[in-house]
């Protein structure tokens, strides 16, 4: 009863909203130091003995209303607080948002930032 009641109060409660205020955001994981772990040719193969899988990584997330017309930059977020590769780099030029989170895991604060 209560997941009805529950599913009753969101239909009731998003009639008010046109399709220009709801948005919907996905984000994904992006390990973009991994290699592949097998070969196409040998499917029993793995990646070379002795070598460690790089678990470096950020989230990616992408955010749009419903009608599309208002898409929010994407949002980067890595580990670092100033990336190597950005080091000389005037972030608030770039036309994606970076920031940094101990995990690069999407957290509350992050996520309000998007739309200040």
């Amino acid at each position: 009863m209560a997941a009805e009641e529950f599913i009753k109060e969101i239909y009731d409660s998003s009639e008010n909203y046109l399709p220009q205020q709801v948005y919907n955001c996905d984000e994904s994981g992006l390990n973009f130091k991994a290699l592949p772990q097998k070969n196409l040719a040998y499917q029993e193969e793995s990646c070379a003995p002795g070598f460690k899988m790089s678990k470096e990584r950020v989230t990616v997330l992408a955010c749009s209303n419903t009608t599309g017309d208002n898409k929010l930059p994407l949002m980067f977020i890595g580990k670092s607080k100033n990336p190597r590769p950005l080091k000389n780099v005037n972030m608030k030029l770039l036309s994606v948002f970076y920031r940094n989170q101990k995990r690069a895991w999407m957290i509350v604060q992050l996520f309000k930032e998007l739309f200040e």
